[in-house]
């Protein structure tokens, strides 16, 4: 499976091709990257007298059915992917003060392609097995957790 910005629309949809801030050229850092379109916020501008919408203030042009094939997660407050209440974003430990677990999008999908569906990691399939690679077994019988246990 190809994520299609990068092998349709092109690699400047996600990268800035002239030099930019952040990591690898990218147009946002972390998360925010992938929230520019898949976020339940997102908002593409529309382009008058053109059949485009814009994404990242303007800076990349779209076509204007763009957004409708793309599926928009359902999160409140960094939580709801895959499952509800599943983190996406770092965790933060307040008794240490410090992130206890580094997570984002990059945590379960590669950005550009996979042998899989929802271009996952090490082009694993969905199910336990991919949970239990950052997941003990334990974690899933736990009460309240969300995940429906089989």
């Amino acid at each position: 499976m190809l994520h299609q910005p990068a092998y349709v629309e092109g690699c400047a949809t996600c990268h800035e091709p002239h030099g930019g801030d952040n990591d690898h050229l990218l147009r946002a850092q972390g998360n925010a990257l992938c929230l520019e379109c898949h976020g339940p916020d997102a908002k593409p501008g529309a382009v008058e007298n053109a059949h485009l919408v814009t994404i990242f203030n303007g800076k990349v042009r779209l076509p204007e059915n763009y957004f409708t094939r793309l599926k928009r997660l359902p999160l409140k407050y960094n939580l709801g992917h895959p499952i509800q209440n599943h983190p996406t974003s770092d965790l933060f430990d307040p008794k240490e003060n410090k992130v206890s677990v580094k997570l984002g999008c990059l945590s379960c999908h590669q950005p550009h392609s996979s042998a899989q569906a929802g271009l996952l990691v090490k082009d694993q399939t969905a199910g336990m097995a991919f949970c239990g690679t950052c997941h003990k077994a334990s974690d899933f019988l736990k009460e309240g957790s969300g995940v429906a246990v089989r």
